[in-house]
């Protein structure tokens, strides 16, 4: 759920940006742009899921389909947040909950929540992966390397997996629902 806090933490940040001008229009074709980053992002993490190896990147995949939509739709309102600078996926989340929740109730709260869950699980296995990749190259010990990887990594493959698909679904529900936005 979208606290108070948060909702009056967003609406000053955006008020001063808006007054600011640093919330600009869009170039003309970036929202069929990110669209089609969007429906790519969601093919390939339905591929990845087929190969268990590779959870991780179907995730991140997922992510990546419902943030491309979310630039999509910020574009399609004449939203464009190339010069804040700010980190661009939280600025995005912030954007969604400004302009389709404060503003004008066109978004549900789910949908920010599913967004904002995919962003943060998304953004840690990417710390994990990056953690291990640096791990892997300090390490000049095979078994302490594999010992590490069993005792950081409790999930196991199957709750992976449901991680997976719990991102694959919400990234198909944001799809629909950024289709249902900028058709209308």
């Amino acid at each position: 759920m979208i606290d108070q806090k948060e909702v009056e933490h967003i609406k000053k940040k955006f008020n001063k940006l808006l007054l600011e001008g640093k919330i600009r229009k869009p170039k003309n074709n970036k929202e069929a742009f990110f669209k089609k980053k969007a429906e790519i992002s969601l093919l390939l993490s339905k591929e990845l899921i087929q190969n268990h190896k590779y959870l991780d990147w179907c995730i991140n995949a997922a992510y990546y389909s419902m943030f491309y939509n979310a630039v999509c739709i910020l574009a399609h309102v004449n939203v464009d947040l190339e010069d804040v600078l700010d980190s661009i996926h939280i600025l995005t989340y912030e954007a969604l909950v400004y302009f389709f929740y404060i503003k004008e109730r066109k978004i549900e709260e789910e949908y920010l929540e599913d967004f904002k869950a995919n962003m943060e699980e998304s953004d840690k296995r990417l710390k994990t992966l990056a953690q291990q990749k640096t791990d892997e190259i300090i390490s000049s010990f095979r078994n302490a390397r594999i010992d590490r990887g069993k005792y950081t990594y409790e999930l196991g493959e199957i709750a992976e997996l449901k991680s997976a698909e719990t991102a694959i679904r919400r990234a198909d529900s944001f799809d629909v629902l950024t289709h249902k936005l900028i058709t209308k």
